[in-house]
């Protein structure tokens, strides 16, 4: 019995690059320079900056940003600050403390069979 493989099939390429040129240059790693995403990614990272620094203190960052981004830029500043919230949070409070001292209490009171 005699076995034979499929001739290879070239690759696709990619959709979002099917209808550009090929490039003789590798693809970059790094991200572009400039552009929207680079110009708000540096307008949050200011925000987040200026919130550490007094709460509130990211409003006046907002308003004088780009009108097309201040409505991205408002989510995504939430987004960090609830993050950081939750980061400084404690890992276990009083109730949760108490809580498990009762859990433990119980399961040493009633061991298993």
């Amino acid at each position: 019995m005699t076995t034979t493989t499929p001739p290879a099939a070239e690759p696709d390429p990619p959709a979002e690059h099917a209808d550009e040129p090929p490039s003789d240059e590798p693809p970059s790693d790094e991200p572009p320079s400039d552009g929207p995403d680079v110009r708000l990614a540096e307008l949050l990272e200011a925000c987040l900056r200026a919130e550490r620094a007094h709460p509130g203190g990211a409003l006046r960052l907002v308003q004088t940003a780009p009108e097309a981004v201040r409505a991205e830029l408002l989510e995504l500043l939430a987004i960090g600050c609830t993050l950081r919230r939750g980061a400084r949070a404690p890992a276990q409070g009083p109730p949760l403390t108490a809580l498990r001292a009762r859990l433990m209490a119980h399961i040493a009171a009633h061991p298993p069979d």
